[in-house]
């Protein structure tokens, strides 16, 4: 039988949705293409007003940015999953690790509560649900198999849910 250290990598994932920074982009330019062509003269702004603009710019698309990758890891001791604004990292022990299911459109990318559980995507496609201090959870993959296959290697307890 293979041992593994504690802490060892048993998978990894990196889930990119390239698509988002290119609408943040788009979206961006369109905003400051329309301030510029509505006849509002920059120079007779309040600096403090273009200052809020600007920022709400930086902020809408950091977040959008910080939502565009989902890190999956799977180690002998956790379980981490999330993005870089919001991760969560939990001990192997408290994972139930349930079925493979599909991800429908309607869910979107990012984070949501939606249908009962968190779901935590970086594209369209399939998942992982598992179930962690009771809370549901379905967990975007490129690889679902692979990444059940690394839970129930190191949590072999299975969801009833």
């Amino acid at each position: 039988m293979e041992t593994t250290l504690p802490g060892t990598t048993v998978y990894e994932e990196h889930q990119s949705f390239w698509l988002l920074n290119v609408i943040a982009l788009v979206v961006a330019v369109g905003l400051v293409a329309t301030a510029l062509l509505s006849g509002v003269d920059p120079s007779k702004s309040r600096p403090e007003d273009l200052a809020s603009i600007a920022a709400a710019l930086v902020l809408a698309i950091g977040a959008m940015w910080g939502f565009s990758r989902l890190n999956i890891a799977v180690t002998t001791t956790d379980f981490r999953f999330g993005f870089l604004i919001w991760h969560r990292r939990v001990p192997a022990d408290r994972v139930q690790v349930g079925e493979i299911a599909h991800i429908p459109m309607w869910y979107g990318i990012g984070l949501h509560f939606v249908g009962g559980q968190w779901v935590y995507n970086a594209k369209l496609g399939r998942g992982v649900q598992v179930v962690i201090n009771g809370r549901r959870y379905l967990i975007g993959s490129d690889n679902p198999e692979r990444l059940q296959a690394a839970l129930l290697q190191v949590a072999p307890r299975r969801s009833k849910a």
